[in-house]
This record gives C-alpha cells, structure tokens and sequence, in this order.
C-alpha cells in the first residue's frame, strides 16, 4: 500500500502501526522529512520563495505518481482531518508551540490563533508559506485536474477502527491471521495518542465567527468528507 501523508492527520503513527504489525507501506525514503509530503502534481513549490530561502536544495514536492512504490501499489490511501481541528494543530505543532507546522512562525509571525485563522482563510495562497496547503489542506489527494488519486481516505477522528477496515478490505488473509496483536497494537497505539490530545477541545478555540470563516474557506473539504459527527465511528471513504 502507499501512504499519502497529509501533515497533522498522525501521519507518524500510522506508519509506526503498519511496521508494527509488518506491513510494509510502499514509500520512496520516508525516514526523509522532505519526502513525507508528497503531491499528485509536478511543479509544486514546498515553500513560498516571495517569502523566503527554502530550507531545502529542491524547493519542489515530489509527484508521487511518478514513483515506482506508487505505481506498484496495489492501493493507496490517506489520513483526513477535520480543518477546524487540523488548523489548530498546525498552529500549535512544535515545542512550546513557538514554531507551528513547517515552521510557518518563521515566514508569518502570527502570534494569537486568531490572527493565524483569519490570515490563513483571508490571504492570497501566494502569501502562504506552502501555497498549495492554502489552496487545498488536501491538495496532496488531486492530481492538476481536481481527480482524487487515493483509494481510500481514513478519518482521524475514527483513525483506529478506520486502520483495521483498511486492513480488512485489503488483505483479509492477514487480518485473520494476526487479529489479536492488530487489535492491541492499534489499541495502545491510540489511547496513548488520545491522552496526548484529549486536554485540549479545538472547538474551544474557535468563536462562531472564526468557524464560519473556516467553513467557507475549506468548503470544498466538507462538501467532499463527512466530518458532521466527530465520536461517531464512520466508514473510510472509498474513491472510484
């Protein structure tokens, strides 16, 4: 399988539980931080160079179509997330929260969430540190002509029992021969994971106003993904 790797989506844990429980996930030098982001598009900018030196050599995201693991796949998938929760952990993503995912404190000095909420739906793509994440916080799942190129997108709010469903509808075999370790490794897996977020209710950093604005920016993701119930357990999407 290919994994996709949408950044705050607990990308991380996800490949720990597959080598965990010994499959393989079919991507080109993950261990590389610059290659766990990937895109279904050639020419894409990491990050914006109106703003700053990108702080890698090649400032371009690979196309993962393009790869051999990819294209040698049997599926792929991703993780989704809901914006309103995504968008909190990107602000509050590194130590002491003084950086925010791929250091965007650095390019932007957005010191309240409330300034970084209403920069990010209000500005031009351009303005943002890695544009095409202001165009889309999914963009990674579309190729140039908006066609998803995934088989399958897990919901984070439902992430362990989506991991065993994607297991199940792929290789049945391999459930049934291991159900009882996926089952508890996935368990410890996330109850540690919750513990670590649970202190924290996005929702109570958002007023209405500031929801709404995020609502209609990423109307397009919630007009495509079910995200109308959190605690509910959901069906993985499958993409035609």
């Amino acid at each position: 399988m290919f994994f996709v790797h949408i950044p705050k989506t607990a990308g991380n844990y996800v490949r720990l539980i597959f080598s965990k429980i010994g499959l393989v996930l079919n991507e080109p030098n993950f261990g590389d931080r610059k290659e766990k982001h990937m895109m279904a598009k050639d020419n894409i900018y990491r990050f914006n160079p109106k703003i700053t030196k990108a702080p890698f050599p090649d400032n371009y995201f690979k196309n993962y179509l393009r790869t051999n693991e990819y294209q040698k796949s049997n599926y792929s998938f991703t993780v989704v997330r809901d914006p309103l929760s995504l968008l909190k952990s990107y602000y509050f993503h590194g130590k002491n929260y003084k950086f925010g995912w791929g250091n965007f404190q650095h390019y932007h000095s957005l010191k309240t969430f409330d300034k970084f909420v209403d920069f990010y739906c209000n500005c031009d793509p351009d303005e943002w540190h890695v544009p095409e994440l202001n165009k889309n916080l999914f963009s990674q799942i579309y190729d140039e002509n908006e066609s998803p190129k995934v088989n399958f997108a897990l919901y984070y709010e439902s992430l362990d029992d989506q991991i065993f469903k994607l297991i199940e509808i792929t290789d049945g075999k391999f459930i049934s021969k291991n159900f009882k370790l996926i089952k508890l490794l996935i368990h410890k897996g996330i109850k540690k994971n919750q513990n670590r977020m649970s202190h924290i209710n996005y929702s109570d950093f958002y007023s209405n106003k500031k929801k709404n604005m995020v609502k209609k920016k990423c109307e397009k993701i919630y007009d495509n993904f079910d995200f109308s119930n959190r605690r509910e357990k959901k069906n993985l999407k499958i993409f035609k």
